[in-house]
């Protein structure tokens, strides 16, 4: 069943009644559109339960929270593949702590051993080490990090393709925090 009064389409699913604004209509408030379909439900012979969605607070607005940290979130995607030499794929300009990385494996390893490290220069595997992810199938791997970054200091990924490595692909998702 389908009709429409006063600006409002009614629509009747399977399950239940919806009212849906229509005909340019703001609704603000649905209490007279309610009312209406209250008045027309014994004309329109409505046999079902009658669902309707209210649309109360449209356009209000509440408090304003409280500020969050300082910049920072999630950075990346960054891709890499099997050819990749090691190299920085993330160099903040402010001081902060990588909180988190995640390495999603979009395009499985062939190659024997693939592996990869994610951490500075001066501690590749301090990030991520070789055995917290597997390359070799689709798959997601989350590590916490907790790793202190300076300024200017890059993150820095090493991948190790594996033995006659043809394929290989993925990304990564850092969280980094500002001090």
């Amino acid at each position: 069943m389908s009709g429409g009064c006063a600006g409002i389409d009614i629509v009747a699913p399977t399950i239940g009644l919806d009212i849906v604004a229509g005909g340019g209509v703001d609704v603000l408030d649905a209490r007279p559109a309610v009312e209406l379909l209250e008045a027309a439900a014994p004309q329109l012979e409505i046999a079902r339960e009658l669902r309707v969605v209210e649309l109360a607070g449209v356009g209000a607005r509440g408090e304003q929270g409280p500020p969050g940290p300082a910049g920072g979130g999630l950075v990346g995607p960054f891709a890499f593949s099997y050819g990749d030499a090691p190299g920085n794929i993330y160099t903040p300009s402010v001081a902060g702590t990588i909180t988190e990385a995640r390495v999603i494996v979009t395009t499985p390893f062939d190659g024997v051993g693939a592996s990869l490290t994610l951490g500075t220069a001066s501690e590749p595997n301090s990030i991520m080490a070789t055995a917290d992810s597997f390359l070799g199938e689709l798959a997601e791997f989350e590590k916490p990090a907790d790793k202190p970054i300076n300024a200017g200091e890059g993150i820095r990924l090493s991948i190790t393709p594996g033995s006659s490595a043809t394929q290989g692909a993925g990304l990564i998702y850092l969280t980094f925090i500002e001090s």
